[in-house]
């Protein structure tokens, strides 16, 4: 059984996109479009293996064939903040 994955969000940050897609692929992403400010419209759907594992294959070209936007493997320094311990 395929379930329907979608993202749809109205005058967004351009940055939430990028903020999702960390989330699903549990990769650091960095936005190189050059896309600013807050009034971006995204509708984004793709088919989900089922509700605990995402299809990134599918999640993948579907970003390039409905938004134009490919995910590019890259290795490059990056800023991360660590916390090494709560009170």
């Amino acid at each position: 059984m395929q379930f329907s994955g979608a993202r749809s969000s109205r005058r967004i940050d351009c940055e939430l996109p990028r903020v999702s897609m960390e989330s699903i692929f549990r990769e650091p992403v960095i936005n190189r479009t050059g896309i600013t400010g807050n009034n971006s419209d995204i509708d984004l759907r793709w088919n989900e293996k089922d509700w605990n594992h995402h299809n990134l294959e599918d999640l993948k070209r579907e970003l390039i064939d409905q938004l134009g936007l490919e995910l590019v493997p890259s290795r490059e320094p990056i800023q991360v903040l660590v916390v090494e311990k709560v009170k």
